[in-house]
């Protein structure tokens, strides 16, 4: 079993494919991997309206505007999610075959994904 929990979002683009196919290789047969990613919404309307919902969510916590402004301008350039589709196109990429979603949150999604 390897657990990726909210890591492999920070990993360059171009480097994504080369990880999950090492992992993947590594499992043995019906070996598993848990992925929890942040992801983006399918298109630029999505995103608006998770982007809202998320900020809404984090002003309801008690985080300021300037606190939520601030994070989201730190995490420009490092984070970078893709999309429900993209997350599963790399696992199957990688040779997964069995993937399923096991949690969805607005913009948070864990993945379960068998050898």
């Amino acid at each position: 079993l390897i657990v990726a929990y909210y890591t492999v979002q920070f990993i360059r683009p171009a480097e994504r494919q080369r990880l999950l196919t090492k992992l993947y290789d590594s499992l043995r047969w019906g070996g598993a991997l848990i992925m929890f990613e942040k992801v983006r919404g399918p298109d630029a309307r999505f995103q608006d309206i998770l982007t809202r919902l998320y900020d809404d969510y984090k002003l309801e916590q008690g985080y300021s505007p300037e606190e939520i402004i601030s994070k989201s301008r730190s995490l420009k350039g490092v984070l970078e999610p893709f999309s429900t589709q993209g997350n599963i196109d790399l696992l199957k990429r990688a040779g997964f075959v069995d993937i399923m979603t096991v949690m969805k949150h607005l913009c948070f999604e864990g993945f379960l994904a068998i050898k």
